[in-house]
């Protein structure tokens, strides 16, 4: 019998398969987020993820980790030298928060440009999970959830537009240096008296060990499923309650999108979620490690 954990599983690996995304670099969004400015658009490329398949924060920011590796490495004696100019280009940068080279307003606009995607989705049907339930921030195997993932399911998805959206670091950033850091595990241009060393910013744990490369964003989404599970009177009241809060797989809330949840005579639940025109929702990302993420394979 599967699990409700197993159904998110599935259905994380359908969809970054659909977004163009390796299941091994993706981390859904737990409930989907609708950016509204240029600092929530890029507060979110700020986030150093934890290692589990949803995108959370490890306690890590890119911003301050960044500032503080590049602070401690020792600069060249040449102008040139990629720590010296890190090292100016932060000071430069001054107090001012960080920011990417690309903002929500051109984000939107290539939101508006970009394809239409749809694809079907069905599971014929526990551990400790990252995931949700049901419904947002409910168990995963509260017994509804895992009822729900023990019958057959089918769901259609299906999105106006679908972006993946890159953008890098602004001039507060110099890629080049982080990789000079990263190619020399041992010795220059590391300090030997700081304690922020190679082990502590690129290996396990480490404050800069993976990075956000993009974003799936999608506008005017549309999700419908169909359950064979029979729900008792009892259980239906209760998932009609909590439906507001926003239901599985993304947890849109009312606010930012209208769900519509109902059962037929034998129990057996459909739900649709949809989205206006224009909101754009960010739904997973693409994580790199960071050798990956800095072009060294």
């Amino acid at each position: 019998m599967a699990t409700f954990d197993e159904l998110q599983i599935l259905l994380l690996k359908r969809t970054l398969q659909a977004f163009g995304v390796p299941d091994t670099a993706g981390k859904t969004f737990q409930p989907a987020t609708v950016p509204d400015s240029d600092q929530t658009l890029w507060g979110l490329f700020n986030i150093i993820p934890a290692d589990e398949p949803v995108f959370v924060q490890s306690g890590s920011q890119f911003f301050p980790a960044y500032s503080a590796v590049i602070g401690s490495l020792v600069a060249g004696h040449s102008p040139f030298n990629p720590i010296t100019v890190a090292k100016r280009k932060l000071a430069d940068w001054g107090t001012k928060p960080p920011a990417w080279s690309i903002d929500e307003a051109t984000m939107l606009q290539m939101l508006a440009l970009a394809p239409s995607a749809r694809f079907p989705f069905s599971s014929s049907g526990a551990p400790e999970t990252p995931f949700w339930g049901l419904w947002a921030a409910s168990p995963p195997v509260d017994g509804v959830a895992d009822v729900l993932a023990a019958a057959k399911l089918d769901m259609t998805l299906s999105f106006d537009h679908l972006l993946n959206f890159a953008t890098t670091p602004s001039d507060w950033y110099l890629s080049s240096a982080l990789a000079n850091a990263y190619s020399n595990k041992h010795g220059a241009p590391w300090d030997p008296t700081s304690p922020i060393t190679w082990t502590t910013t690129f290996g396990p744990g480490g404050t800069l060990v993976r990075m956000p490369a993009s974003l799936i964003i999608a506008d005017t989404l549309s999700i419908t499923y169909t359950s064979e599970t029979a729900f008792s009177p009892g259980v239906q009241a209760e998932i009609l309650a909590n439906a507001a809060a926003g239901v599985w797989p993304y947890y849109l809330s009312s606010g930012n999108a209208t769900t519509h949840i109902s059962f037929d005579s034998h129990g057996r639940l459909t739900a649709s979620i949809t989205t206006p025109a224009g909101q754009p929702v960010i739904l997973a990302a693409a994580v790199l490690s960071a050798s990956a993420y800095l072009g060294l394979g």
